[in-house]
């Protein structure tokens, strides 16, 4: 990605693209490639456009999922936002999706709109909808809900918001503690309906996703981090964690190690335990980013017909 600076416009903003082919068998603690979708590829465009006084604020962006199986799903959409006055804000959005599924093809365009609202320079609290303004094949994506974003004493930010519509109720709430030597906590859970009408899941059955982790800054270049995860989905409930240390060399590069750990228990497909460590580098400076990781990992499976794996990863 590139800032609009960098390439002589005067509007600050971003401009960007991604690429991802993931082949079958491609795991990760919370993610897996099987031969339901064979092969994956995912790779999109965006730009965006920061709202200035006095100016609109805007961006586009295409997002595209194709599978080995024929499976394919496509995203375009546009975003305006506009500051009103001193205290009220609006956004809008309206995005068009092409999905073909099992070799059945849809497509859906809905219009959603944010209207946000400054209480005082400390909180913000915002309505928003949304709807399907044309769709077949697919169902309707219909939601609305309330939020709010507080700073709060002693360093502390949270936000939350609820919401109801196709699919069943939704939420998310993240609280974040960030103190004056770059140390961070932060705890959260979210229910995300979409994650289950994708995975044909009853919304009975999905329990969400909680989240409590933090950073601790041993000096100005090292840095320890940690993050565990329960997940509570469909038969399964999941206890995932990470734990490992980054190094900043410079202002633009950095190296991060760690030692990361999952827990499935499923009575219905069965339990797997997985380990994993892994080595990463990351560069950064105004025009360039990039990342690179490699990662050693070992799955243990209850199901007596699978065997235990070890496998290598480059990314």
């Amino acid at each position: 990605q590139f800032e609009l600076s960098d390439l002589g416009s005067d509007r600050s903003g971003m401009v960007g693209g991604y690429f991802e082919d993931r082949s079958e068998g491609f795991t990760t603690l919370d993610y897996k490639v099987t031969a339901a979708t064979g092969d994956e590829t995912l790779y999109g465009l965006y730009a965006i456009v920061d709202a200035e006084p006095g100016k609109l604020g805007y961006g586009v962006y295409l997002d595209v999922y194709e599978n080995g199986i024929g499976d394919d799903r496509i995203e375009v959409g546009a975003e305006v936002s506009a500051q009103l006055t001193d205290r009220f804000g609006l956004d809008v959005g309206l995005e068009h999706l092409n999905e073909t599924t099992g070799g059945v093809t849809g497509q859906r365009t809905d219009l959603a709109v944010q209207l946000n609202y400054a209480v005082n320079d400390n909180v913000e609290v915002f309505a928003f909808g949304q709807g399907s303004l044309a769709n077949d094949g697919l169902d309707r994506n219909d939601r609305y809900g309330l939020g709010f974003e507080a700073d709060l004493d002693n360093g502390w930010d949270v936000g939350a918001f609820v919401s109801d519509g196709h699919g069943g109720v939704g939420a998310r709430l993240l609280a974040t503690q960030t103190r004056d030597d770059n140390s961070s906590t932060y705890f959260g859970y979210e229910l995300d309906p979409g994650r289950a009408l994708d995975a044909n899941v009853s919304p009975s059955d999905n329990g969400g996703r909680y989240v409590l982790g933090g950073t601790r800054q041993i000096n100005e270049d090292v840095a320890m981090f940690g993050e565990n995860t329960y997940d509570i989905f469909g038969t399964s409930q999941e206890l995932i964690g990470a734990y490992g240390v980054t190094y900043t060399r410079s202002d633009f590069l950095s190296y991060t190690a760690s030692y990361d750990f999952g827990q499935v228990r499923d009575d219905i497909n069965g339990d797997i335990d997985r380990q994993a460590l892994s080595f990463g580098l990351r560069y950064e400076d105004e025009t360039w980013r990039t990342a690179a990781r490699v990662e050693l990992r070992f799955d243990d499976y209850e199901d007596p017909a699978l065997t235990n794996t070890e496998s290598y990863f480059i990314v």
